[in-house]
């Protein structure tokens, strides 16, 4: 990792259901065995292990004999059935190293909700203060909107920047990021080197990924953008590959590395980044938006053209310019009304409590349109 692996000591491992899992969907032992094994090899070699462990839909339908899914209750069953079949498999896997895995099952509100925020947090760093392995998947069997709409890409990107891991490595079916497919494209260019996950680098994520997955290599941009901005550096590899992941903390690895900026955000301004769950937007005119992005800026009252949404005073909200791209999202100093009230205002008057109506402190650019 270009001389980066001296910086690295806790990593976020997540590993997607084609590498868990055959063709018919029945769990792929051998395979998982020898990631296993090495994940116990890099912890007795002083690294710190979370496991982000996608399959359950996947393992559960090979259990039940299920082909394809037909509900959303149905994909609750399967991965009711299947994380038990899992975790089961784990814990055996880890025991044979005298290893102790423990469970944890979020949903996503558990990461952008401030204060099940810090008591993931808290709960997985006592985990690795104890020895044990981490072992995280989202709450597929309860909750319909994780199964919607939720990915294990993702997911694992929220978890390194809570834990404030050093990387994240996804292991999948492929060896890392192309410029185009390689299986239809000889001409594909394979990226090793990531430096910013920008508009060029997003419109080479086209296939979604196998059958029981939710996502594909657009989910691992995503996940990219939200982890190198936290200044966590990321890998995309092939988990078939034999040893692959002793091969990335030896800088001997085939894999696309996506790189950390270097200026690390603070614990709040992270949060600001996890939280999808906006109570609103903001809009601000162009002026507004430049000084946001150019000068990171304060927001003031000067610069807001429109309110959206019903909020109060400490929410989490988007602001947005007149086009509606997403530029930063912050914690508001006002509710909803009170800036409907005081917008376009040069100054606040006696009646609000703030100059600013989101300061920068409290404040992270999300550049979505970069």
């Amino acid at each position: 990792m270009e001389n980066k692996s001296k910086d690295v000591k806790r990593i976020v491992i997540k590993i997607g259901t084609s590498t868990l899992t055959n063709e018919n969907t029945s769990l792929n032992i051998a395979k998982i065995e020898h990631v296993i094994d090495q994940m116990a090899h890099l912890k007795k070699n002083g690294y710190e292990i979370i496991f982000v462990s996608s399959g359950a839909v996947g393992s559960g339908n090979g259990r039940l004999g299920i082909t394809k899914n037909t509900s959303v209750a149905q994909k609750q069953a399967s991965a009711a059935v299947g994380q038990v079949l899992l975790m089961q498999l784990y814990m055996q896997l880890f025991e044979k190293h005298d290893i102790l895995a423990g469970q944890i099952l979020l949903t996503k509100d558990d990461v952008t909700n401030r204060k099940r925020n810090l008591n993931a947090k808290n709960a997985i760093n006592e985990l690795l203060k104890m020895d044990v392995v981490p072992i995280i998947n989202e709450n597929d069997s309860t909750v319909v909107d994780e199964i919607k709409v939720g990915d294990n890409d993702n997911l694992s990107a929220l978890v390194a920047i809570l834990s404030e891991s050093d990387l994240l490595i996804i292991l999948s079916d492929i060896d890392g990021i192309y410029t185009d497919n390689p299986t239809k494209n000889k001409d594909a260019i394979f990226l090793d080197v990531i430096d910013k996950v920008d508009k060029q680098i997003m419109s080479y994520a086209k296939d979604k990924g196998s059958e029981f997955a939710v996502g594909g290599m657009i989910t691992k941009l995503e996940s990219a953008k939200k982890v190198t901005k936290a200044g966590i550096h990321m890998i995309i590899a092939n988990g078939s590959r034999y040893d692959i992941l002793i091969d990335i903390v030896n800088n001997e690895f085939k894999g696309s590395l996506f790189l950390a900026d270097d200026s690390k955000l603070v614990a709040k301004k992270k949060w600001l980044l996890l939280s999808s769950s906006a109570k609103g937007d903001i809009v601000v005119d162009r002026g507004a938006a430049q000084a946001l992005k150019e000068r990171h800026s304060s927001l003031l009252p000067i610069g807001i053209t429109e309110v959206k949404g019903l909020f109060d005073f400490g929410d989490v909200v988007s602001i947005v310019d007149e086009d509606a791209n997403l530029i930063a999202r912050g914690i508001t100093n006002y509710n909803s009304h009170d800036i409907d009230e005081i917008k376009q205002t040069k100054n606040v008057n006696n009646n609000y409590p703030y100059e600013t109506v989101v300061h920068t402190d409290n404040l992270v650019l999300v550049e979505e349109d970069a």
